[in-house]
């Protein structure tokens, strides 16, 4: 029975690995997902969709005319002068993300540009939800599983105990302190003690290329946990939000919500094991495909889950595909998922952020913003730093980090500015038909725009001025922080961009790491010479009495099944070379091509 379930599994497997059928079953994937994705996101019906939308539980039917063009041209200035501005700010050491929140607030209080530009509340929407998808993929690829699993402590610790106790302290505070409502407190905590990765990645790349703190892993580890901070508050963030705007009686909510994380983690792990499957490894638009099929699939689980009104189940089961396809992509390829990483955070650097910080600073009326509400984020928000900050130093006590090390941990989780910038303007429209909750909403809004101006160029200053003299500078480099702020063990650059295969450690700088690999290349190819030469010895000589075109056959036999499914291939086939060195032989050698050993009557037996 063994036997036959094994040679079914062989037959499925090497019939969707063909190239063919591998090529058609992707492709309708990548149609399937981006059908979903538009249909939902133009509220259309999924089997009718050039009728009139019919479904009213969220309002994503998009009007065409005058609107579309006016939409489409402010859209396209919002874009050109977010880069300019982001741009602009980069040159002169500050977060981008900053220069593209002033440039919103300055279009939205300077009256003439105010009555120019104009974008549909709707395009406003889905270009947040976007925004929410493309962020959640990066914070997803910045995690390691392999890694959290062998470093749990101080990952659950710094990644998910710290943000909640500063959750925690920012609800109390405006709950028993400003009289905020239990339920907005709640929600409040969970959206301002976020950590921005946007703003610390760049400043922790600078001072792992200048080999400061790497040989602790400092910079990958607060990347890791800042990942790790940004899920865990926004899976939490989506169930404490349903709620506390929901209608229905909390037994009810309770039932229903256990319902859908089950579902949604059921689905996000069966869409991502397709993924390891569809498209095939090793071909040429594998990581294009990949990219596309994560892209369409992540937006058509989101904004299905918005037109079901079960948004957070979406984000759970966004966040299980991901998870679940990017372990398994880790393992199947020599570049992991760095092709993946770099085309998201070029999505981010040169789209999403620019329309996510633009907008949002354009939802910022400082006319209508008083002192009070400033004071109130201001003391709010200081109380949770310092929570945050008294956490980190304690959880890090018995951590062999010295006392420097630690405050560049409590620097690196001081800024705010994404997750703040994607989630805030959903509360308000969460709130608009709860006229006790709307004021408290907007309040929220406006202190999270006054966060993010002061928390991300301090955050960033930080990391750039302080960080450095406080890190020891340490010459192997332990651990490679990837373009979105992923992060892997030992690695090397090659001539592509990264190899995180090789090696252990790594080197001072780019030239010494890209030098360094010319000589092992070399080093290899005077090695497979070798090899060769063995090889054609052994040719020559036949192996054991075994006729030559046996081995041959038996061999090419004994390397297909090992590609084609690792696990079950036997260990009785044959290897050619007789006797290599450890280096060469790659395959165990089968029993009965190994010589017996000398028997007692044997003239080379000796009794010792």
């Amino acid at each position: 029975m063994e036997h036959w379930s094994s040679e079914i599994q062989n037959h499925v497997h090497n019939f969707f690995n063909h190239r063919q059928v591998n090529i058609l079953v992707t492709s309708v994937l990548i149609f399937v997902s981006i059908y979903f994705s538009i249909v939902t996101a133009l509220g259309q019906h999924v089997f009718h969709p050039f009728g009139n939308a019919n479904d009213t539980r969220a309002d994503l039917s998009i009007d065409v005319g005058g609107e579309v063009v006016k939409s489409s041209m402010s859209l396209f200035f919002v874009i050109s002068l977010g880069l300019l501005g982001g741009r602009l700010f980069f040159y002169v050491r500050l977060p981008p993300s900053i220069g593209c929140l002033l440039l919103g607030i300055a279009l939205r209080n300077i009256p003439i540009i105010n009555e120019w530009l104009w974008i549909h509340p709707t395009w406003d929407l889905l270009l947040g939800k976007l925004s929410f998808a493309v962020l959640l993929v990066r914070c997803c690829l910045g995690i390691d599983l392999s890694t959290v699993i062998t470093t749990p402590v101080v990952l659950l610790a710094l990644g998910g105990l710290a943000p909640l106790l500063e959750s925690t302290a920012i609800c109390l505070a405006a709950h028993l302190i400003f009289a905020f409502p239990l339920g907005i407190s709640l929600i409040f905590g969970l959206l301002l003690g976020a950590t921005s990765q946007a703003v610390i990645i760049p400043s922790l790349l600078n001072l792992q290329n200048k080999n400061l703190g790497t040989d602790k892993g400092i910079p990958s580890l607060i990347v890791a946990c800042a990942s790790i901070d940004n899920l865990l508050l926004v899976i939490l963030y989506s169930v404490i939000q349903k709620f506390v705007f929901s209608p229905e009686a909390p037994v009810e909510i309770i039932l229903a919500t256990i319902g859908e994380v089950v579902a949604s983690v059921l689905v996000g792990n069966l869409l991502g094991w397709l993924l390891w499957w569809f498209p095939r490894r090793g071909d040429t638009y594998t990581h294009l495909a990949r990219t596309i099929l994560l892209v369409s699939l992540c937006v058509a689980l989101l904004f299905s889950s918005v037109r079901l009104n079960v948004e957070f189940a979406g984000v759970i089961s966004l966040v299980t595909t991901c998870l679940t396809a990017i372990r398994m992509w880790r393992v199947d390829s020599e570049k992991k998922t760095f092709i993946e990483e770099k085309t998201f955070a070029t999505f981010w650097n040169l789209i999403f952020q620019p329309i996510l910080f633009v907008m949002f600073g354009m939802k910022f009326d400082i006319p209508n913003t008083s002192g009070q509400t400033v004071a109130i984020g201001l003391a709010i928000l200081g109380i949770g730093v310092g929570i945050r900050a008294l956490a980190v130093i304690l959880l890090t006590l018995c951590s062999g980090l010295s006392f420097a090390e630690q405050l560049v941990f409590v620097g690196s989780f001081f800024p705010k500015a994404t997750i703040q910038a994607v989630l805030a303007p959903s509360i308000v429209l969460a709130a608009s038909g709860w006229l006790d909750l709307l004021p408290y909403s907007q309040m929220i809004l406006a202190i999270c725009v006054v966060s993010i101006l002061i928390t991300a160029p301090l955050g960033q200053l930080f990391l750039d001025v302080c960080a450095p003299q406080l890190l020891r500078k340490d010459f192997v480099q332990s651990v490679n922080i990837t373009p979105s702020g992923g992060y892997y063990g030992s690695s090397k650059i090659d001539q592509d961009g990264f190899d995180p295969s090789l090696g252990q450690g790594g080197y001072v700088s780019y030239n010494e790491l890209k030098s360094s690999l010319e000589r092992e290349r070399q080093e290899r190819q005077q090695q497979r010479a070798q090899d060769s030469h063995q090889m054609e010895n052994v040719w020559s000589g036949g192996n054991n009495g075994i006729p030559i075109e046996d081995q041959a056959r038996d061999y090419e036999r004994y390397v297909d099944q090992r590609l084609k499914n690792p696990s079950n291939a036997r260990d009785d086939l044959p290897v050619i070379v007789s006797s290599p060195p450890p280096q060469v032989e790659r395959f165990p050698t089968p029993s009965f091509m190994k010589k017996p050993p000398p028997s007692q009557n044997s003239p080379s037996f000796q009794r010792f």
